[in-house]
C-alpha cells in the first residue's frame, strides 16, 4: 500500500492513489528535465494487480484561461494532443518495462461547459480513432492498449471509487 496523493497542475482537484500497487505523477517532470520537450505525457499513472491506469484530466470549468479560451475539447487539435499524451507516456512506461507486463486502460477524466454523457460518448469515440486498437489487431497477440474512456469527475469516483478524484477545499 502506497500513500500516493496526486494534485492536478492548478491545485484544484486531487486523485488518491494510496490503494495502487504503484503510482506516478513525475512523467512530466522527467520529461522535462531532461528538455525531452517534444513528449507529451498523461497526468497520472497508476497499477492496481494486472492493470495500468494512464489518467488524463482537463477541467475548463476550473481553469481560467481554458474558460476563457472557449475551450472545445473536441477539435483536431485537442483529439490529437490526448492520443499523443497516449503514446508519449507509452514510450515511459516501456522504458520502466510496466507497459509490457499490464494491461493499459487509458482515461480521459474532462470537465467542459455543457458537457454531457452523449458529448463525452462521442469525444470518446473519436479519440479511439487516434489510438492504436486498429494497429494491435494486425499484431496479433500484441496488447497495446486494453480500454479506454472518456468520462466526468463524478463518473470517474462512481467508476473508480477506490482511487477517489476530488476538489480541493
Amino acid at each position: 500500500m502506497s500513500n500516493n496523493i496526486f494534485y492536478d497542475e492548478h491545485h484544484k482537484y486531487r486523485l488518491d492513489c494510496s490503494k495502487a500497487d504503484w503510482a506516478t505523477d513525475e512523467i512530466h517532470s522527467i520529461y522535462h528535465s531532461e528538455n525531452i520537450l517534444l513528449l507529451s505525457d498523461v497526468d497520472f499513472a497508476f497499477s492496481k494487480g494486472d492493470t495500468l491506469y494512464l489518467v488524463e484530466y482537463k477541467n475548463a470549468c476550473v481553469n481560467e484561461h481554458a474558460r476563457k479560451s472557449g475551450f472545445n475539447p473536441s477539435t483536431e487539435d485537442m483529439v490529437r494532443k490526448i492520443a499523443y499524451k497516449y503514446y508519449d507516456s507509452y514510450f515511459y512506461l516501456l522504458c520502466i518495462r510496466k507497459a509490457t507486463k499490464l494491461h493499459i486502460k487509458y482515461v480521459y477524466i474532462v470537465e467542459y461547459p455543457n458537457s454531457d454523457s452523449a458529448s463525452r460518448k462521442a469525444l470518446r469515440n473519436k479519440i479511439t480513432e487516434s489510438l492504436p486498437f486498429r494497429l494491435q489487431k494486425k499484431l496479433a497477440g500484441s496488447e497495446l492498449i486494453s480500454d479506454f474512456d472518456v468520462v466526468s469527475v463524478d463518473e470517474w469516483n462512481k467508476l473508480y471509487h477506490q482511487y477517489p478524484f476530488t476538489r480541493c477545499k
